[in-house]
């Protein structure tokens, strides 16, 4: 990892995630193609957000709302080589840590600091549009916020 350093401003990190950039995609930009910061991290990578898993496309869109679910990288790609749908792969919540245990990401406290009302509103509203199913996380947040699931419309979901 130590390869990738690149020092980058608040502001610079917010363009490079609105992009979906890697630090990765940024190095190689600055260092193999001559860049500046700047410029490297100014247009979203060639496939546009979009990955694709063995023969699967995902958007950053289906990336993100995975990873709001709980659902690591690592994880989602793993489910998408054992012949997972994409819509399954995202939505699916995982196992519970053996024996009783809780991972640091599980417990109580955790979950919380990571959804806000607005936030919950927008997830709400972009798996309505994707026709996913809602993650039983997210359906706790909805009802600790008093929020109706009728009352939130679909949000218009991007290409990334």
């Amino acid at each position: 990892m130590g390869k990738h350093k690149i020092k980058m401003t608040a502001e610079q990190q917010e363009i490079a995630a609105a992009n979906h950039l890697k630090l990765q995609t940024i190095s190689y930009r600055v260092r193999s193609k001559g860049e500046s910061l700047d410029q490297a991290i100014s247009y979203p990578p060639k496939g546009g957000g979009v990955r694709m898993i063995h023969g699967q496309r995902i958007t950053a869109e289906e990336i993100e709302l995975a990873e709001r679910n709980g659902i690591i990288w690592n994880t989602l790609k793993h489910r998408i080589y054992a012949g997972w749908s994409v819509k399954k792969a995202i939505s699916e919540p995982i196992r519970p840590w053996p024996h009783g245990r809780k991972k640091k990401s599980q417990e109580k406290g955790a979950d919380e600091a990571r959804f806000s009302k607005a936030e919950v509103i927008e997830l709400i509203g972009r798996m309505k549009t994707l026709d996913i199913p809602f993650t039983k996380s997210v359906l706790i947040r909805a009802k600790e916020y008093g929020l109706s699931l009728e009352s939130i419309q679909p949000v218009e979901v991007g290409e990334a």
